[in-house]
């Protein structure tokens, strides 16, 4: 099957996270690698902001939203970025009404160098960024539209 049949064999709401997904990525990947992360915020927290103008009856549940994203990320460039992916699948599960905390972790070994690793948190689930994150220690939760001073 065509990879536009399998598209057009979606549900509705599904085709449209993964419209939005594959539009949304590209741009915060951009977003990270021009602007400061202060402006990088205030967008994320902006376009975050559950949408009431056309809520959906049965909007996509977090599961699918990850997948939308990961799928994006297999055919955007640059795509398979952690923190772009969980940037995308934040403003898209906050849009669609459902809870969605991002985790930075870091990770640090004599065998290998500093790293870092993004993932959101949706409930229980943890639908994008979960494969590897056991061997990230969680920094505290972070809100992207909360001010640190």
């Amino acid at each position: 099957m065509s990879r536009l049949r399998k598209f057009l064999a979606l549900p509705a709401p599904e085709r449209r996270v993964l419209l939005a997904a594959t539009l949304l990525l590209p741009t915060v990947r951009l977003a990270l690698s021009i602007l400061p992360f202060r402006t990088m915020r205030r967008l994320v927290t902006r376009l975050a902001r559950a949408r009431s103008d056309a809520p959906l009856a049965s909007p996509p549940s977090p599961a699918r939203v990850g997948w939308a994203v990961r799928t994006a990320g297999r055919y955007v460039p640059s795509g398979g970025n952690c923190l772009a992916q969980a940037l995308t699948a934040h403003v898209l599960l906050r849009r669609l009404g459902h809870p969605s905390r991002l985790r930075l972790g870091v990770a640090h070994g004599a065998a290998r160098p500093f790293e870092a690793h993004a993932w959101i948190e949706s409930g229980a689930a943890v639908p994008v960024g979960a494969t590897g994150m056991t061997l990230y220690t969680p920094l505290p939760a972070f809100e992207p539209g909360e001010e640190t001073r």
